[in-house]
């Protein structure tokens, strides 16, 4: 079976389409269309669907067969396959072959439903590393590219590369998501451990993690210190650490009841008004996040429950001091993509903000701490996904400045995007020159940044509402 897997991959071309690829789907027969039927036929297209049907047909049989022939099926196929023949191709230098094979990888890691098979492939792609990840750690070749390649100077492969990991984050296998994400976190090294000399000041704006003089709303961070226990926190945030004698029986659901709108108040009102579009829609709120962030959470919860996770953070008394923060190389490049977003084309910061939306909806207390907490205590020289988008939002003030008529380009390009422009609304658009690069990328990265911070929001709300409720 391995064997012939091997043939059917060596028998496509060098070279295909992405798109090609995803829309390709397996056939184990009852395929009677010729190819001059085919109004969607491509070089290789048949080969492919060969090739996708026999992964199909091995995956079933993995599935089926009893655990042992399972076992043994599934390990031929990622020593004869996985290693000698798809791995070399991954770590190739040239970008159509990396496009190429990364668009393979996807589409066989999105058709793999059996257990002994998905595993096989996540570490195959991940390897077997759990332990904390040092800045500079490439003991899997392979990992180490894959998450490299995000950052890409190919805008195209940086997708494909977001992608590989979106689909990967998607399967229900407790390894992927303790090898890129909580292996760093479990000593909470991000949070801000003040010394019993500096407990008085505890409740200045600076225990944040926001620079001074940023603005983030009515009632954001920068008006109230962030305090261990703060009404802020939402369940799965450092709520434990509240005194039972700062909070009265009676007033207890009401302070986290509002702590939890204050949170939303943070990711909602981050950016600037001037700078917002979506009113044009009449979606200002995050209303229309909020049922497909309870999906999601509800969908995360039943996959997560075998994995034993806290529903509190590890209390900093029993979390090993190891020194300077460093997020993993995983969620740095991320964090990295997020402080860049204003200079990133368009379908790059969408596809960067669904995989981080992906790990903001996991239901583990110290990813909530790192992505969804705007009043985290961040220790110095830490950042948190809100501190990032804090300085990234200071940087689009700066901008915008020496942009005129900013607000109605905003509109325009939102307007392009949701299909709603005019035929001769388009001419004067087009004609326009700050619809040339580089302010279409500002302007478009401006939506996605209200978009994603509306998304934040709807998703805190859900976690703590579904969590308190259980």
């Amino acid at each position: 079976m391995a064997e012939r897997l091997c043939s059917l991959y060596t028998a496509l071309p060098l070279c295909m389409d992405p798109v090609d690829v995803e829309s390709v789907e397996a056939k184990w027969g009852l395929d009677t269309c010729n190819d001059g039927e085919d109004t969607s036929m491509f070089h290789g297209k048949r080969q492919l669907i060969s090739l996708l049907s026999w992964y199909d047909y091995c995956d079933q049989m993995v599935n089926e067969s009893h655990p042992m022939i399972s076992r043994t099926i599934a390990r031929k196929i990622n020593e004869w396959f996985f290693i000698p023949v798809l791995e070399p191709l991954l770590l190739q230098s040239s970008e159509a072959g990396i496009l190429t094979s990364t668009a393979h990888l996807t589409k066989l890691l999105k058709m793999t439903t059996s257990p002994e098979l998905l595993s096989q492939m996540v570490y195959f792609i991940l390897g077997d590393g759990t332990g904390e990840e040092k800045p500079g750690d490439n003991t899997h070749k392979l990992r180490h590219r894959l998450i490299e390649r995000c950052d890409h100077l190919s805008d195209e492969i940086s997708i494909m590369s977001l992608r590989v990991f979106e689909v990967l984050l998607q399967k229900p296998h407790h390894h992927i998501f303790r090898n890129l994400v909580l292996r760093n976190l479990k000593t909470r090294a991000y949070y801000d451990r003040p010394s019993p000399s500096l407990a008085s000041h505890e409740g200045s704006p600076s225990d944040s993690g926001i620079e001074p003089g940023v603005e983030a709303g009515a009632d954001g961070p920068s008006q109230e210190g962030s305090v261990p226990g703060s009404p802020l926190s939402v369940p799965g945030s450092p709520a434990s650490s509240i005194n039972d004698s700062d909070v009265s029986p009676n007033g207890e659901l009401v302070e986290e009841a509002q702590g939890i709108h204050r949170v939303v108040n943070c990711f909602l009102s981050l950016l600037p008004d001037v700078a917002k579009s979506s009113y044009i829609t009449g979606d200002v709120g995050y209303d229309m996040y909020l049922r497909d962030a309870h999906k999601h959470y509800k969908n995360c919860l039943v996959q997560c429950l075998s994995w034993d996770w806290p529903s509190h953070p590890v209390p900093l008394e029993r979390c090993r001091n190891s020194g300077a923060f460093y997020e993993g190389y995983f969620m740095k490049v991320l964090l990295d993509k997020v402080s860049r977003m204003l200079d990133q084309p368009y379908e790059v910061n969408l596809q960067m903000t669904l995989v981080i939306a992906k790990i903001a909806h996991l239901p583990h207390p110290h990813i909530h701490e790192l992505l969804l907490d705007p009043y985290l205590p961040v220790a110095p020289g830490c950042r948190t996904l809100f501190t990032v988008l804090n300085r990234v939002v200071m940087d689009l003030k700066a901008r915008m400045r020496v942009l005129s008529d900013f607000q109605s380009q905003m509109i325009i390009v939102r307007k392009q995007l949701m299909g709603m422009v005019e035929d001769d609304e388009r001419h004067k658009i087009e004609d326009n020159p700050i619809m040339n690069l580089p302010h279409i990328d500002l302007l478009e990265a401006v939506i996605v940044l209200e978009e994603f911070c509306k998304e934040l929001a709807a998703i805190a709300f859900v976690k703590h509402h579904t969590s308190s409720s259980r």
